[in-house]
């Protein structure tokens, strides 16, 4: 069960449009895995963790977002739908400090429907397939790492009319630790700023702009900047 948030019944001022009628979503889930950590007596590898997780759900009234205008999203309801994902993810801790993260996820999306034409169709916004990769070094006050993401291709509409091509988000963050004065990060998403990509509608190749809003395709350039102190 999952009810609507403030975000998507009552909209932004840009990005996000209104949708007062929106209902709370339900499911039956069912999900397992299984996880290996591994310590080879290798010198530059120190651990090595393997997880995999298979999950289906069977959703009704599934909140998704669609494209209803060049600026702007709106969350709808799905009648009822089926998901299934495969992940998995492998990390290795290498010289001590230093780590690397490997994930990877399948999404299989249906739209089931009563409508005839959007039944059978993907479930917008739902990439099929993402990949992330983690490079970084750690130490108890300092740490810095590069994200590279991939995200492959998905659709904007319930008609599967409209295709957005897979984008790629580069990130980097630092962090900096001091007992008396707390911990500091900093992190940068979207370093190079993506701001078009291909898109395909009804078979037609254009150029849309991503505008910087969110989830359209990608949120533009982003800086964060946390402090966590103990009292």
């Amino acid at each position: 069960y999952r009810a609507p948030s403030m975000l998507e019944i009552n909209g932004t001022v840009v990005g996000i449009s209104a949708s007062p009628d929106l209902m709370p979503e339900t499911a039956y889930k069912a999900s397992t895995g299984l996880s290996l950590l591994l310590n080879p007596t290798l010198s530059w590898l120190s651990e090595l963790k393997l997880s995999y997780s298979f999950s289906v759900a069977l959703s009704k009234n599934l909140i998704t977002y669609l494209q209803n205008s060049q600026n702007s999203q709106v969350a709808t309801n799905v009648g009822e739908s089926f998901l299934e994902s495969h992940e998995t993810n492998l990390q290795a801790n290498l010289f001590k400090l230093g780590f690397s993260q490997l994930g990877m996820a399948f999404v299989t999306t249906k739209n089931f429907s009563e409508l005839p034409y959007y039944y059978g169709k993907e479930i917008p916004n739902r990439p099929v397939f993402r990949l992330r990769e983690k490079l970084g070094y750690q130490t108890r006050s300092f740490g810095v790492s590069y994200q590279l993401q991939w995200i492959g291709q998905r659709y904007w509409d319930l008609a599967n009319e409209k295709r957005l091509s897979a984008t790629t988000d580069h990130g980097v963050s630092l962090n900096w630790s001091h007992p008396s004065w707390g911990q500091i990060n900093i992190e940068a998403l979207n370093i190079f700023d993506t701001v078009t990509a291909p898109t395909w509608v009804s078979g037609l190749q254009t150029i849309d702009n991503t505008t910087g809003y969110f989830g359209y395709p990608a949120p533009g350039r982003r800086l964060y900047l946390s402090w966590l102190y103990e009292l």
